[in-house]
C-alpha cells in the first residue's frame, strides 16, 4: 500500500472518531451530565486529525500549512481565515 492510501485511510477513520465522540457529548448533554472530559477529548481528537491533514497535504506537494488551520466535526480539514485574506 502506498503512503497516501493510508495518510487517506488514517483520515476516514479519524472523521468517524470525531462523529462519534460528538454524539457521545450530545448523549452526556442529553441525560444532563458533565461532557468537561468528552470535549476535551475531542479537542484532541481534533488536533490530531489536523496533523493527519497536514500530513496528508505534505506528501501530496501541497502547503505545508503553514496557514492556520482547524478540522470540522466530519473531520474536514479547514483554513481558518488570516488578516491577509
Amino acid at each position: 500500500m502506498d503512503r497516501s492510501f493510508l495518510l487517506d485511510q488514517l483520515i476516514l477513520i479519524g472523521a468517524r472518531q470525531l462523529l462519534r465522540q460528538q454524539s457521545i457529548i450530545e448523549e452526556l448533554e442529553s441525560r444532563g451530565e458533565d461532557s468537561r472530559y468528552a470535549r476535551s477529548f475531542l479537542c484532541t481528537l481534533q488536533e490530531i486529525q489536523a496533523m493527519r491533514l497536514a500530513d496528508r497535504d505534505r506528501s501530496r506537494g501541497g502547503s505545508s500549512s503553514s496557514s492556520p488551520t482547524s478540522v470540522d466535526r466530519a473531520g474536514r480539514h479547514l483554513r481558518l481565515a488570516s488578516d491577509s485574506d
